[in-house]
């Protein structure tokens, strides 16, 4: 899949290390690893960059208003589509506290990528088709469009 499609993936992490018990609330996520292929180019992303725009950068926090905001508050993962990008960002929980989030995107038109990621996912569609989010579906099989 990496060579053949443009892709990004961002791994949000705690600083924190040791036993689980003894980390601080609400967690503090940092962009420790921030990797791009050469076709991956949308240079403004309110999914990636949150509120403020941009892109994820390494030693940056989680944006405000960004999908990864999304899943470390939800602690599920979440699924969104707009600026021409279709992302997934999927927390890691370590007993039962949120340790990472890890963020894969890619084009708009390569979205199907992702789908195993989705698993028993149901979409929801926005208006003007330019985001959607993912929401847990009790159902099986493929993702629903509502």
């Amino acid at each position: 899949m990496v060579r053949r499609i443009p892709l990004i993936v961002v791994l949000y992490e705690r600083e924190e290390r040791g036993d689980p018990a003894g980390w601080t609330e609400p967690p503090v996520l940092t962009a420790k690893v921030v990797k791009r292929t050469a076709g991956f180019r949308p240079r403004r992303s309110r999914l990636l960059g949150g509120w403020r725009g941009g892109m994820t950068n390494q030693r940056r926090p989680v944006s405000a208003g960004s999908l990864a905001e999304a899943a470390a508050n939800s602690g599920k993962p979440e699924y969104a589509e707009g600026d021409g990008i279709a992302a997934i960002a999927t927390p890691v929980l370590w007993k039962r506290r949120l340790a990472k989030v890890i963020i894969v995107a890619v084009p708009w038109e390569n979205r199907s990528v992702l789908e195993p990621q989705l698993g028993r996912q149901q979409w929801r569609a926005y208006p003007n088709n330019r985001a959607q989010a993912v929401t847990a579906s009790p159902g099986r099989g493929r993702p629903v469009v509502r």
